[in-house]
C-alpha cells in the first residue's frame, strides 16, 4: 500500500488548523466562561462567608443584647422585689405601732376607768363604813362614857411635856374647849383648873359644843390642840382603809 503524503501532510496540517480554531473560538471561551464562572462563585461563597460571618456577629450581638435585657430583666425584677419587701416591712412596722399604740391606749383607758372605779368604790365605803360609825358612836354616847371622855381629856392635860406647855402658855388669846356634849358647870370649873394649873392661872378659858368632834373633847389655843375624840380614831381608820384600798 502506498502512502499519499501530501494527503497525510493536509490532514496533519488541517487537523492543526481545526485545533487552532477551537482553541481560538471553543476552549478559549470556555476557558475564560470557566474562569469568569469560578470567580463568580469564589466571588459569591466569599460573599456568602462574610454574609455568614455578619450573621454570626449579628447573632452574637443580639444574644449579648439578650443577656443584656435579661440581667437588666433580672436587676430590675430584683430591685422590685426588694422594693416589695422593704414597702412589706415598713406597712407591718407601721402596723405594729398602730396596734401597740391602740393597746397603750386601750390599757390606759381600762386602768383609768379601773382607777376611776377603785376611787368611787373606796370613797363610797369609807364613807358608808364613817356613817355607820358615827351613828354608831352617837347611839352608844352616854352619861358614863362622856365622864370617861372628860377623864381622858384631864389626863393628856396632866402628861402635856414642858415643850407644849411653854408653847400654849406664850399663845396669845383665849383657850377654848369645845365638846361634842354639853358640859356641865361642875366639869367645866374641873377643866379650869386643870388648864391653870398645867398652862396659866391668868388664862381665859371659853366652852363650846361641836357635833363635828363626835363623842370627844379638844382644847384649841391659837394653831395648837389638845384632846380626845372618836373622829380622830374614825379619820386614821379611813387613812387605813385608803392605804388598803390602793394595795
Amino acid at each position: 500500500m502506498q502512502i499519499d503524503w501530501l494527503t497525510v501532510i493536509a490532514q496533519i496540517v488541517n487537523f492543526l488548523i481545526l485545533v487552532w480554531l477551537l482553541k481560538r473560538f471553543l476552549y478559549r471561551p470556555v476557558i475564560k466562561a470557566m474562569e469568569r464562572r469560578e470567580q463568580r462563585i469564589a466571588s459569591r461563597l466569599q460573599e456568602a462567608q462574610q454574609r455568614e460571618q455578619a450573621a454570626g456577629e449579628k447573632v452574637q450581638e443580639y444574644e449579648a443584647r439578650r443577656l443584656e435585657l435579661e440581667q437588666t430583666r433580672q436587676q430590675r425584677l430584683n430591685e422590685t422585689e426588694e422594693a416589695a419587701e422593704e414597702k412589706r416591712k415598713a406597712l407591718l412596722e407601721k402596723a405594729r405601732e398602730e396596734t401597740a399604740n391602740k393597746r397603750s391606749q386601750w390599757q390606759a383607758q381600762v386602768e383609768q376607768e379601773q382607777q376611776h372605779f377603785l376611787k368611787e368604790l373606796r370613797n363610797y365605803s369609807i364613807e358608808a363604813i364613817q356613817q355607820i360609825g358615827r351613828r354608831t358612836l352617837v347611839d352608844l354616847a352616854n352619861s358614863d362614857l362622856e365622864t370617861q371622855i372628860i377623864q381622858v381629856f384631864l389626863q393628856r392635860l396632866k402628861s402635856m411635856d414642858n415643850a407644849t406647855r411653854k408653847t400654849l402658855h406664850h399663845t396669845q388669846g383665849p383657850i377654848r374647849v369645845n365638846s361634842a356634849f354639853d358640859l356641865d358647870t361642875s366639869t367645866k370649873g374641873r377643866i379650869t383648873r386643870a388648864i391653870h394649873e398645867q398652862i396659866d392661872e391668868s388664862v381665859e378659858v371659853k366652852y363650846g359644843r361641836s357635833t363635828n368632834l363626835l363623842c370627844g373633847i379638844e382644847l384649841k389655843a391659837g394653831d395648837h390642840q389638845i384632846g380626845w375624840t372618836l373622829a380622830n380614831h374614825l379619820d386614821h381608820l379611813d387613812e387605813l382603809m385608803e392605804k388598803a384600798f390602793k394595795n
